[in-house]
């Protein structure tokens, strides 16, 4: 019995045995399995949504030597950077005429293609530009202190500007899908010169960023505009280094409302919804701000027929929810008519219906559109005071807008200039509403390398030009006596001076820059009779001309000093033997390869003259008497001074009435030997005319300076005429020509004749022109061909600069 039951509690316990065995072997094949389904998923996440590099953060492929961004397989972009406009300064109906324009540009987008306005506002560095403007000493201890004072001048400017200070561009970016790449290049090169043209209209440039351009501007988005560089990010791929490599960041990290991005800590946030009246100024507000911020506009045109298609299915959808309510409430209280529908779907049964009747009744196109900004700065709190500050302009203008959460880095993706959206937030808008997202706004010039003109009047920003960067350099200043004129010269003197290597020539028919020349060390040239002082106006070097013979040049400004001596055109025959006379003294100098002993002077030409056989040849001689032999013959010797000096000013105040037209035309050409040879070194030289007036009083002289004028860039001259008399200036047909050629126009406060007749050359607004209307001293238009910037430049009078450049009597340094 005993051994009976032990041998059943035995099996017993082997099937117990056995039941445990094969539940621990389930739970571990559970177990096991469970664990492989969250390796499988932590390999998916990992491959799909968490990148193990920074590299694979960034969300396009490649990009093209053509300039064309491959984003995906089969899918490429293009950037177009267009240049601002004054928008907002300008009149009431060019703003309208702008709108009109690119409401027009809005209709005529292709649906095939993928369409994203970017707007780029990047903060200053202003302790980068603070550094940059560092003087070097030099070996003369009094300008030395001029340099650090004019320092602390700019220091003081950047101070009360850093709160203002930004760079806006703005850029259309647009996108096909496109298996073949050669294709999809021909489809979106040949945009450019339909963008062309259609800007060109409002003033706007338009320009193809290049590989080059497109690889610097990821890497400033990427790693800070301002960010110091070891090698640049095109060096180090010609080093053997990839493409993303170059320009991402050291590390990316997403937060649920924030993200970091190397050592900058960024937001995006997204528009919600629009209200539906929104104006032209909410983008304008948003980017009129120091710090950096990118808002993106996704555009996606919508055929007719399928928005029509759209929006009827939509309407459908909200009827139907409004009679289910009254039947609900029907239902409920036995009349359809207590039925209370809710404010927002019964708006929006109207506005569909009139989008809907909108689009079948006029022209205007739907777009779904998508706005999303990005905020970048140093630190978190930083951000979210910057952060504050767009939630709350947004709630000005009735915008509903929200930071994105826990789509931080598809916010980012989507913001890049790429025309790739990630952010599922559309919204239905027409043309007209579309159009309202204006893109222009206010034009801002910060250059690099250029030179501290003052403070946007309308934005208080630094205003800071480089003359060089222009295709023409060449410009004017004008202005009505105490409006500051000369004063703006000479702060563009010192700045040329103390920030370049170039050379800086003066006419100084007034001797007013005397001063300033030398308590900056430079020479001052008295030209008159009773000065030691000589210039030869046969001076010629063999860097003259752009043609192997430099002689032709030579013989033409000959010409032109016979022409003002007599006081009329030269006769064909006198040409002739004037010609031939100059080609005849300058003989020996050119076989003797410009050796200076052989260079002749005008007394040559005076005996050469004598000895020809001609009549008239005798009778210009007779001219050239009292200029060469007789009482007015300061210019009939060789130069006898050293022009050396960075700094030269030609004092010719007291060359009388008389010698006045003569003595510009001979300074003039001394000068531009001096601009040939210092091209031949690689240096550009300023050449700065005030009273400009005098030279355009004589056609000759006119002209010889209208030539002048022109060669200027190709030689690296920067002429710069100065004049309060701009009425006088304006009756020259010549002066009209180069004003409205030029790319630097310097206005001041001006006369109530002279206003209308700059307006109508000019073709400036009504607002543009109230800031040259009783201004300040200092304070005017920028204007460089279509940018048209109000300054204001309040100099500190208690310096020492200010006594040395003012021209009131009771002002200046004694």
């Amino acid at each position: 019995m005993f051994k009976q039951r032990k041998k059943e509690a035995k099996i017993i316990e082997e099937k117990i045995a056995a039941q445990r065995k094969q539940q621990k072997d389930k739970q571990r094949k559970n177990y096991i399995k469970s664990v492989g389904k969250k390796k499988r998923f932590w390999k998916l996440l990992d491959k799909n949504s968490i990148p193990s590099t920074s590299q694979k953060t960034i969300p396009f492929k490649d990009i093209l030597n053509n300039g064309m961004i491959e984003v995906d397989e089969g899918y490429y972009a293009m950037i177009f950077k267009i240049s601002n406009i004054n928008y907002i300064l300008s009149r009431q109906e060019d703003q309208q005429a702008v709108y009109d324009h690119y409401c027009k540009f809005l209709n005529s987008l292709d649906p095939n293609h993928k369409f994203q306005i970017y707007l780029h506002n990047m903060a200053i560095d202003t302790k980068a530009l603070a550094d940059s403007l560092i003087p070097k000493s030099g070996d003369n201890i009094e300008v030395d202190m001029l340099k650090e004072e004019y320092y602390d001048i700019l220091l003081s400017a950047i101070e009360k500007s850093k709160d203002k200070t930004s760079q806006k561009e703005i850029f259309f970016v647009f996108a096909i899908e496109e298996a073949n790449p050669v294709k999809a290049d021909m489809e979106l090169s040949k945009l450019l010169p339909d963008l062309k043209a259609h800007y060109k209209k409002i003033g706007c440039d338009v320009e193809l960023l290049s590989a080059e351009e497109i690889i610097d501007f990821f890497y400033g988005f990427y790693n800070g505009e301002n960010m110091e560089l070891g090698l640049s990010p095109i060096d180090m791929i010609k080093k053997g280094v990839s493409l993303k490599d170059s320009i991402c960041p050291i590390s990316f990290r997403f937060e649920p409302r924030h993200y970091y991005m190397g050592n900058l800590v960024g937001r995006t946030i997204f528009i919600r919804e629009l209200p539906n009246v929104l104006t032209d100024g909410f983008l304008y507000e948003i980017q009129d701000n120091p710090f950096s911020i990118q808002i993106s506009i996704h555009m996606e045109p919508v055929e007719t027929a399928d928005a029509i298609s759209f929006l009827k299915k939509k309407s459908t959808a909200l009827n139907s929810n409004k009679i289910e309510r009254i039947q609900k409430s029907a239902k409920a209280t036995g009349s359809a008519q207590a039925a209370f529908i809710p404010f927002d779907l019964q708006a929006a049964i109207e506005e569909t219906d009139e989008i809907m009747k909108s689009l079948i009744e006029s022209d205007k196109k739907m777009f779904f559109s998508t706005i999303i900004i990005n905020i970048t700065a140093s630190n978190l709190d930083e951000l979210d005071r910057i952060t504050d500050i767009v939630l709350r302009i947004c709630r000005k203008h009735i915008v509903k807008a929200d930071v994105l959460t826990y789509q931080q880095e598809d916010g980012l993706c989507s913001v890049l200039p790429i025309a790739k959206n990630k952010i599922k937030a559309k919204r239905g808008l027409l043309t007209d509403g579309a159009g309202i997202l204006m893109p222009f706004s206010s034009q801002e010039v910060f250059h690099k390398e250029g030179f501290y003109y003052g403070a946007n009047s309308a934005s208080g920003g630094l205003v800071v030009f480089n003359r060089k960067m222009l295709q023409n350099a060449s410009g004017f200043i004008l202005g009505m006596p105490g409006s500051g004129k000369s004063f703006s010269a000479k702060q563009e003197i010192i700045s040329a001076l103390f920030y370049t290597n170039d050379d800086i020539m003066i006419i100084d028919p007034e001797g007013e820059y005397t001063p300033l020349v030398k308590a900056l060390g430079g020479t001052v040239i008295n030209i008159s009779s009773s000065s030691p002082h000589r210039i030869n106006p046969m001076d010629m070097n063999i860097h003259y001309a752009d043609d192997d013979n430099p002689l032709n040049l030579k013989s033409e400004f000959v010409l032109s000093l016979i022409e003002i001596i007599k006081g009329s055109a030269l006769l064909p025959a006198e040409k002739t033997i004037i010609d031939r006379c100059v080609k005849k003294i300058y003989k020996d100098y050119i076989l003797n390869e410009y050796n200076e002993e052989y260079l002749p002077s005008l007394i040559d030409l005076y005996k050469e003259l004598l000895e020809q056989p001609e009549k008239e040849a005798k009778d210009i001689a007779l001219m050239l008497e009292i200029y060469t032999v007789g009482s007015l013959n300061m210019f009939s010797d060789k130069t006898n001074i050293e022009m050396k000096n960075r700094l030269t000013a030609f004092n010719t105040r007291d060359l009388g009435k008389q010698m006045k037209g003569l003595g510009l035309l001979i300074v003039l050409d001394c000068i531009w030997n001096r601009v040939c040879q210092n091209r031949d070194k690689g240096k550009y030289t300023w050449i700065y005319t005030d009273e400009i007036y005098l030279l355009f009083a004589n056609e000759y002289s006119a002209q010889f300076y209208y030539e002048l004028y022109k060669r200027a860039r190709k030689w690296g001259g920067i002429p710069t005429g100065i004049t309060q008399n701009v009425e006088d200036l304006l009756k020259s047909d010549t002066a009209r020509t180069m004003l409205s050629n030029s790319q630097f126009l310097l206005l001041l406060n001006q006369s109530s004749s002279d206003k209308k007749e700059i307006q109508n050359l000019l073709q400036i607004s009504d607002v543009q022109l109230s800031y040259i209307t009783n201004s300040d001293s200092g304070s005017g238009l920028l204007v460089s061909g279509k940018t048209v910037i109000p300054i204001t430049n309040k100099f500190p009078k208690k310096t020492r600069l200010y006594k040395i450049m003012t021209t009131k009597i009771d002002e200046m340094s004694v």
